[in-house]
This record gives C-alpha cells, structure tokens and sequence, in this order.
C-alpha cells in the first residue's frame, strides 16, 4: 500500500537521502549485499535522521526573530481587522 501524499518526515529524509549520498563519504555497497538491501539500509538511514530532525523541531528553542514577525503578523492582521469594522 503506497502513500500518496509526502509528510514533513518524508520531505527531511529525502533531504537527508541526497546528502548522503552526495559526497565521497557516501554510504558503499558491500559486494554480499544486494542494491535492493543497499538501498533500503540506505533509505532507513536517511529516516533516522529524519526522525532526529522532527524531534529537534519539537524540542527547539524558538528562534526570536520568527517570533517577532509572528508578532508584527498578529498586529497587521488586527489593524486590518479593526478597520473593516469601522
């Protein structure tokens, strides 16, 4: 059963997939182990540091110029707010 549509982890794994295996310290295939073995050993890999990432995200300090956008965000939109009542 296929999934259709990519979550945030599928996106960071993927990410992770590129990087490594993008440089000459990529993950090798042993001469035993099959490319469908090779591929899913290097697959579960770029899953683990995805995980990593979406528990980094969880535990991350706020970064406090994202919270002082947020912040002029919520005062644009209550100004916008406040004038289509008057």
């Amino acid at each position: 059963m296929a999934k259709q549509d990519m979550d945030l982890r599928d996106w960071f794994a993927g990410q992770a997939l590129k990087g490594l295996l993008a440089g000459p310290s990529a993950p090798k295939k042993s001469k035993a182990e099959a490319p469908a073995q090779y591929a899913i050993r290097v697959a579960e890999e770029a899953y683990l540091f995805a995980d990593a990432m979406m528990q980094a995200g969880e535990t991350a300090p706020v970064n406090p110029l994202e919270e002082q956008i947020a912040a002029v965000g919520r005062e644009s939109h209550s100004d916008a707010s406040a004038s289509l009542e008057s």
